[in-house]
């Protein structure tokens, strides 16, 4: 029986008929056999070299079991940027006594206003201390505040750099006749109201007050002045 081989085979193409095989060498159909059942299976052969790694798959599940800490990595560089304060430390022992004064502290605002002292004791009364003049008198800075009186055929004198601006003396004349206040040397002494100046006249029972305004400067007014 004529075997129906395929037209235009390619090379190493099988050809079964039956249980009989043929394959094309390029050339003619070479009969090859036919399989027989098969034997018994041989001893594993070596390892052949390992492939190389297939592609990553993809992640599995989280495990729920925490492996174990893996060992202590390298020190990292020192931080760049402060971190935040840790919480306050204990109070450490008391340090000793510094023997250095620190510098004072701001003045503190003031205290109350204390209770009222004790009354002192009364001050000498205001009466003006009158002084008798029997002889010629020039006056002195103690007359000041003083009533200076004639009481005899004598004259009174206003001093140069004597007096200062306020100083004021009261003259009374308890003789029976007119007696003259001398404007001393380098004085000005002026009849208050007027510009009147010079030596003044003051008559029986008269009274006048001589005031200084200004270094060597007075003004004089009263009763029976002239």
């Amino acid at each position: 029986m004529a075997i129906n081989f395929p037209n235009s085979p390619s090379l190493n193409d099988i050809h079964t008929d039956g249980d009989r095989e043929w394959q094309w060498d390029g050339t003619v159909w070479k009969r090859i056999g036919f399989a027989g059942p098969p034997g018994p299976a041989g001893p594993p052969g070596p390892d052949g070299p390992t492939g190389p790694d297939g592609p990553t798959g993809p992640p599995g599940a989280d495990s729920t079991v925490a492996g174990p800490p893996g060992p202590p990595g390298p020190a990292g560089a020192d931080s760049t940027v402060a971190g935040p304060p840790g919480p306050p430390g204990p109070t450490g022992p008391p340090g000793a006594d510094s023997t250095v004064a620190g510098p004072p502290g701001p003045t503190g605002p003031p205290g109350p206003t204390g209770p009222p002292g004790p009354t002192g004791p009364p001050g000498p009364t205001g009466n003006l201390t009158l002084q008798d003049k029997t002889s010629n008198y020039t006056l002195v800075a103690a007359d000041d505040s003083r009533i200076i009186t004639f009481n005899a055929a004598i004259t009174i004198t206003v001093p140069s750099g004597v007096f200062s601006a306020g100083d004021t003396i009261t003259i009374v004349n308890k003789t029976a006749a007119n007696r003259t206040i001398v404007q001393g040397a380098s004085v000005t002494m002026t009849i208050a109201g007027t510009t009147n100046t010079g030596n003044r006249t003051l008559v029986q029972n008269g009274l006048c007050t001589i005031i200084c305004i200004a270094s060597n400067t007075f003004l004089i007014s009263g009763a029976g002045l002239s």
